[in-house]
């Protein structure tokens, strides 16, 4: 996982993952996934994180939703969901 840049002018940042469904299978993306957000935290810039998680995939919706991720929106050319976690939720 890593962030595609710095924060932009309105504080947002997106998180990129290739390895949200191994890190599910090993166990490691809840504790990947607090890990960023604890990090993020301390970052005065950052005051939200946007991802895409694969729409049919309920588990790692339930992991997104249990770090204080948010549903937006379905990503238009992809079968990704867009998901949001803003700063008073980090």
């Amino acid at each position: 996982m890593f962030f595609s840049g710095c924060p932009n002018n309105c504080g947002e940042v997106e998180l990129y993952s290739e390895i949200f469904d191994e890190a599910f299978e090993h166990q490691y993306l809840k504790e990947s996934l607090d890990a960023i957000l604890s990090w993020a935290a301390s970052v005065p810039r950052i005051r939200l994180i946007r991802t895409n998680v694969p729409v049919n995939d309920n588990s790692i919706s339930n992991i997104m939703r249990e770090t204080g991720f948010e549903k937006l929106s379905k990503y238009q050319h992809f079968e990704n969901w867009i998901w949001k976690n803003e700063k008073n939720q980090i």
